[in-house]
């Protein structure tokens, strides 16, 4: 999903709105998500910032493959007739950045928007679907990069508040 970003005179229009790019614009397809029971998707006093809840990526990396950019971790397998411990990658989720160029940062975080099951069961194989993010210059304040799912195991349960401008 690359699109080419809007020009505004003001450059006020938030990282988060579907205003600032042109292009397609596609929502999530499944039925069946849940939301975060936490208020942690809320517009802040001003109305333009969203009150988030930041998460680190954990025991993961990011690789593009074929023009997607895909969350790998690696697992330990054992060949029992070799006696050998071999390292296996393991595809555990999938980021689609705005933009191109988005996709050379090395963000860790992201903010959960929804999973394929309540938060309240904890199957670290349930999905999550998320916002990638990444700090501004303020201390608190980030900015969107994009979007994606991964496996709930490989996504922090600890989180840090913080504002989506």
């Amino acid at each position: 999903m690359e699109n080419d970003r809007i020009s505004y005179d003001d450059d006020r229009v938030p990282s988060w709105s579907w205003m600032l790019f042109n292009g397609k614009i596609d929502f999530l397809t499944e039925l069946d998500l849940k939301i975060p029971r936490n208020q942690s998707l809320s517009f802040d006093n001003t109305e333009r910032g969203i009150n988030i809840e930041v998460r680190q990526f954990e025991d993961c990396y990011t690789r593009e493959r074929d023009g997607e950019h895909i969350i790998f971790t690696n697992t330990k397998k054992v060949e029992v007739t070799k006696k050998v411990e071999v390292m296996k990658e393991v595809e555990v989720g999938i980021l689609y950045f705005d933009t191109g160029s988005a996709a050379e940062v090395e963000s860790r975080n992201c903010v959960v928007i929804a999973m394929s099951q309540d938060d309240d069961k904890d199957d670290p194989n349930k999905e999550y679907y998320i916002l990638a993010v990444q700090r501004t210059s303020g201390e608190e304040e980030y900015e969107r990069l994009g979007v994606g799912r991964v496996r709930a195991g490989y996504v922090s349960k600890e989180s840090t508040s913080g504002k989506l401008l």
